[in-house]
């Protein structure tokens, strides 16, 4: 775990490289990459579900189900990016007979940065997004699972 501790910095300082490039990609191409994410994790099922298998024990029909979890959520993520709500975009336009005036307000999400996700090893291949999908900003490292985690961060 030492060794994992004091790789955070570069970590940290590569994903925020990645960040500040990725932030000029546009939607479109954000998507295509979750996508391309996907049928990479989808070419190497066989692959990565056997080395999974070892380091953990869990069962292949369960890791064969956590893959598909995993693909489905990248993919609805892409259709989420293409669709553009997850901005939550409002529009508060200007009243100036109002006292005091009503400026124009606008406020939309915007992605903060990085993040380290120490995942969980009995989801080796689960990224919780919930509504935000920040892990695909960072590298997921499970140091029980060090082999699932080194062949996931190379997408």
């Amino acid at each position: 775990m030492s060794d994992t501790i004091s790789a955070i910095p570069e970590i940290m300082s590569n994903a925020r490289l990645a960040f500040e490039k990725y932030s000029r990609v546009s939607a479109g191409k954000r998507a295509v990459f979750l996508e391309t994410i996907a049928e990479e994790i989808e070419n190497k099922r066989e692959a990565l579900v056997n080395l999974a298998n070892l380091e953990t024990n869990l069962p292949l029909p369960r890791l064969n189900g956590e893959i598909g979890r995993t693909t489905g959520q990248l993919k609805m993520f892409a259709n989420l990016i293409k669709e553009g709500s997850w901005v939550e975009a409002v529009i508060d336009l200007p009243d100036a007979e109002r006292v005091p005036a009503k400026p124009d307000t606008r406020k939309m999400l915007v992605p903060l940065g990085p993040v380290i996700v120490f995942g969980a090893s009995n989801f080796p291949f689960a990224f919780n997004g919930g509504r935000r999908y920040s892990q695909c900003a960072g590298f997921r490292f499970n140091g029980g699972n060090k082999g699932t985690s080194c062949s996931c961060k190379n997408f």
